[in-house]
């Protein structure tokens, strides 16, 4: 499971996706799951090698065996949720109506005892619901991004997405709009705060004055995302660290929690060599661009589904 393709209970012992390239999320990573019952999930399935889960009453037995007990009820609707079961043939609502059938079910129930297992036809998930399941599940959404369900509204009132920034030239006033994943205030910006919004294209930088704050304080500070408006500045600066955060967006895409975003940010400074996180230090290297938007209005973003909260520094 992850960024490209859904949890799935029925990969291989060693969780490798059928399809390659593709990066995954262990099974701990379902809310309600965590390491123990996964282990338990994998120790179950490699109890026929080759074989895996026959589908879900025999992963619920199994498992269930492992555990000594059932398998808590919460666990197996978080499985389905994610789309752990969609290699059984099931999609989401059918797996959930499943799920609550089979929670009470035991390694000492025999086949067929269990009644209710087969839903009724059930409408399919839209992508919005699709991508509420996967945030509330993983706490990070596989396939489309949120902003992509509301892209055409905002290129309608003239909002750039983060892809046509760098066609843009220094000084224009535009307007983006994203995800807010970080908010900081150094003690020695004088006032002023720092923005990261996210995009289903890329990460863009936001720098706020002291008084567009104060004035847009109850939104900034609280909205999940946000409409900016703004100059464009472009900065020339011969740090690799230009080059690591080009390609930055491309890492955080469909990354959407505080801790997702955090680990992308520790890899890339492990890379550049930085491993006293020193946003300053500068290594040789070909010369780069940073954008950053100097903004002057900040305007409240209304998604169909809701991102998690931001990483916050004051």
């Amino acid at each position: 499971m992850g960024a490209t393709s859904l949890p799935t209970a029925g990969t291989d012992e060693r969780g490798y996706p059928t399809v390659q390239p593709a990066v995954r999320l262990g099974l701990a990573e379902v809310r309600h799951v965590g390491t123990a019952l996964a282990e338990h999930i994998v120790a179950a399935r490699g109890d026929a090698p080759g074989a895996g889960f026959a589908g879900l009453t025999d992963f619920v037995q199994r498992v269930s065996l492992r555990l000594g007990a059932p398998v808590p009820k919460l666990a197996l609707e978080a499985l389905a949720t994610a789309g752990a079961f969609e290699s059984f043939g099931l999609d989401r609502r059918r797996a959930l109506w499943a799920a609550g059938a089979l929670a009470t079910a035991g390694a000492d129930r025999l086949d067929g005892i269990v009644t209710g297992i087969d839903a009724p036809a059930l409408p399919g998930m839209s992508v919005g619901e699709t991508m509420a399941s996967d945030l509330w599940a993983t706490g990070v959404t596989p396939g489309t991004h949120p902003m992509l369900l509301v892209r055409d509204r905002l290129a309608a009132q003239g909002v750039l997405a983060s892809d046509r920034l760098r066609e843009v030239p220094h000084g224009t006033r535009i307007r983006v709009a994203g995800i807010v994943t970080h908010r900081q205030r150094p003690q020695t910006a004088g006032g002023t705060t720092f923005l990261n919004l996210e995009d289903e294209s890329g990460l863009i930088n936001i720098v706020c004055s002291k008084g567009l704050w104060d004035r847009s304080k109850r939104v900034a500070r609280g909205a999940p995302a946000l409409i900016v408006r703004g100059i464009l500045e472009r900065t020339e600066t011969p740090s690799n660290s230009a080059a690591l955060l080009r390609s930055a967006p491309l890492l955080a895409t469909s990354i959407l929690t505080p801790h997702q975003v955090l680990s992308v940010e520790t890899r890339l400074a492990r890379v550049s060599g930085d491993d006293t996180n020193d946003q300053n230090m500068e290594t040789p290297g070909p010369p780069g661009v940073v954008l950053n938007l100097i903004a002057d209005r900040i305007e409240l973003l209304t998604l169909e589904v809701s991102p998690g909260p931001s990483r916050d520094f004051r």
